[in-house]
């Protein structure tokens, strides 16, 4: 009601995800997340259809927002206060309460580090950015596994088909304690739309030991070329 009252013509995912944030910090609680990091891979941030998961994105984006520029209380108090009370609608109110701050980023490469660390949350991991902060939130669950038990990299050639909303993420595991040599990643997305306003895709690799690893090497990330 504090944001309505504010801006009354707010896109749902901020307002929504804003009061989310609400519910944390007074009640030290919200039910919505669970629901997100199962089945995370289905929704789009922006399309508002007031389910569960959409309740559990909106929440994570603007924790990990909060997180990535607003590390202090009063920082996060400010930043929030400038959201809240921007006239400009979701992703240019957003953009623009971080100019305000000094911060300087379009929103494609805050979506996808924002992805990353949905799956990872490794402050190691890039500086930073691919990570909550030091706050240990539930990670998303990969949409595919494969496979469990590889020992050769011909053991991983498979291929694989499905859909993606718009401005989502999806994971694949691959597990390669066992496998040697190296390895290729190709991906193939259909471009829909026209040439003012169309898809793309955002491809990362991430290299990372299991968290009981008692040797944990250096995480790593490698985006892919999209053509």
């Amino acid at each position: 009601m504090i944001h309505w009252n504010n801006d009354p013509d707010e896109d749902n995912w901020v307002d929504e995800g804003m009061a989310c944030i609400a519910a944390i910090v007074n009640q030290g609680t919200d039910s919505h997340w669970p629901s997100f990091v199962q089945n995370c891979e289905s929704e789009n941030l922006l399309s508002w259809l007031a389910g569960e998961e959409n309740y559990g994105q909106a929440f994570y984006f603007m924790f990990y927002l909060l997180r990535q520029f607003a590390k202090e209380e009063a920082q996060a108090s400010q930043l929030t206060r400038r959201i809240v009370q921007s006239k400009e609608r979701g992703i240019k109110g957003v953009l623009g309460a971080l100019t305000e701050r000094g911060t300087e980023i379009d929103f494609t490469a805050l979506f996808r580090n924002f992805c990353v660390a949905c799956f990872v949350n490794d402050p190691a991991l890039g500086n930073g950015i691919y990570s909550f902060n030091g706050r240990n939130v539930s990670k998303c669950k990969p949409f595919r596994t494969r496979p469990k038990n590889a020992t050769g990299t011909h053991e991983l050639v498979f291929a694989d088909d499905g859909t993606a909303p718009m401005l989502s993420t999806a994971g694949y595991l691959m597990n390669l304690q066992e496998v040697t040599g190296p390895i290729r990643v190709k991906f193939e997305g259909t471009t829909q739309g026209n040439e003012t306003l169309h898809n793309s895709f955002q491809v990362a690799m991430v290299l990372y030991d299991n968290e009981l690893s008692l040797t944990r090497n250096p995480s790593r990330i490698q985006w892919l070329k999209m053509s």
